[in-house]
């Protein structure tokens, strides 16, 4: 794009390009590229053939291609790998938690989107510098300011085409990013907000899960971060018995995105019917709608301290 002349075609050839460019990469691949990166950034697809070697290897995906999707380079593993799973969803140390917010309320989720697209690129360091991980720290910080002067320099060679490239990217993927960990952690029992059955669940039968390596068993990531997205599915009928005791929730033939969009246009009778029911606590319709309710209630720990 930074080599096609801005006259060609009279004009529009260029920007016609450029949406074109936009539409291909995010409706076909970028769905599929944030879930590899998701899994890449856990396991590593590379181990060889030197210990450094696989390293740069596999950060690869996340300083190179990342920025092509709309992810600025260096930040996924420290945002998603160490801080949200490390934190488990718990405000306010997981910038990207859930607890404060009433989550079927669309202004509620700008608010939580705003807060990401502004703030957590400053929020990551200091995160990290409260945790003591200065390399990390020392990482994001480079990557930062790195980030800057690279859209700035390319923004100031060609607009549009930075702005095909990099800009619009960022806003359509962080938007995207967003809802999507808001949809997964839509349900977060309030009695229960750091257990992993309650602060998420699990979708199963959905095509998505064969675009998503299997991102559907939600509740078995959190618990077993590191286990191979093939394996997800396998963990929870293996421990199917435990996840019923602990009331946890599965849908059928649904993903995260529709479960989020049922929640936020109050759908929930609808939502309802894709409620499967395996052995844990038995409810009408009724009251699996007033479960729902209950667990988007926003959460405020400093009260459960105080009591």
């Amino acid at each position: 794009l930074y080599f096609i002349p801005r006259d060609l075609w009279g004009g529009w050839g260029k920007p016609a390009i450029c949406a074109v460019y936009l539409f291909y990469t995010f409706f076909f691949f970028l769905q599929r590229f944030v879930l590899m990166l998701h899994f890449n950034a856990h396991l590593g697809a590379w181990t060889g053939p030197t210990k450094l070697g696989a390293k740069a290897l596999n950060n690869l995906n996340e300083i190179v291609l990342a920025p092509l999707f709309g992810m600025p380079a260096g930040q996924y593993f420290l945002h998603h790998v160490v801080m949200h799973h490390k934190e488990n969803n718990v405000f306010p140390y997981d910038v990207s938690s859930t607890e404060p917010y009433q989550r079927d309320n669309f202004l509620h989720f700008l608010h939580y989107w705003a807060r990401f697209f502004f703030a957590a690129h400053f929020e990551l360091p200091i995160y990290a510098f409260s945790r003591k991980r200065y390399g990390l720290c020392l990482y994001s910080l480079a990557f930062l300011f790195g980030n800057a002067f690279v859209y700035y320099s390319l923004y100031k060679l060609d607009t549009m085409a930075t702005m095909t490239v990099l800009i619009l990217p960022f806003c359509l993927c962080s938007f995207a990013l967003m809802f999507g960990n808001w949809s997964q952690h839509i349900f977060v029992d309030p009695e229960r907000p750091s257990s992993n059955y309650a602060l998420t669940y699990n979708c199963m039968n959905t095509p998505e899960n064969q675009l998503t390596f299997n991102d559907g068993y939600h509740i078995v990531h959190h618990i077993i971060s590191f286990l191979h997205w093939t394996e997800l599915p396998k963990y929870f009928l293996d421990h199917m018995d435990e996840f019923a005791a602990q009331d946890a929730f599965l849908f059928d033939n649904i993903g995260f995105f529709d479960v989020g969009l049922y929640c936020m246009t109050g759908q929930l009778n609808k939502l309802a019917t894709h409620y499967v029911s395996y052995g844990q606590v038995q409810r009408t319709e009724e009251e699996i709608v007033a479960e729902f309710k209950r667990r988007m209630v926003p959460i405020d720990r400093t009260k459960k301290k105080a009591n």
